[in-house]
């Protein structure tokens, strides 16, 4: 699995420097940034599930796999 930023490397990413936080707009691009993060995490997340998929699984099995396939600890 491909290596998903941080929350920290994408605040990192929008604000190299405390100066950058002032510009007011603080809460606009507070929001881009969460949205841009989840989006990062349900493309990953519908990657390893669609991975975890086998033809010669159950309907059950296949709920199971899906749902156990990305881990909350992922996101960080």
């Amino acid at each position: 699995m491909t290596k998903i930023p941080t929350a920290m490397d994408c605040l990192d990413k929008r604000f190299p420097d405390v100066e950058s936080l002032n510009d007011g707009n603080i809460w606009i691009v507070l929001e881009e940034m969460m949205i841009e993060f989840a989006k990062m995490h349900v493309e990953a997340a519908l990657k390893e599930a669609s991975e975890s998929i086998s033809s010669l699984s159950t309907y059950e099995e296949t709920v199971r796999d899906v749902l156990n396939s990305y881990s909350l600890s992922n996101i960080v």
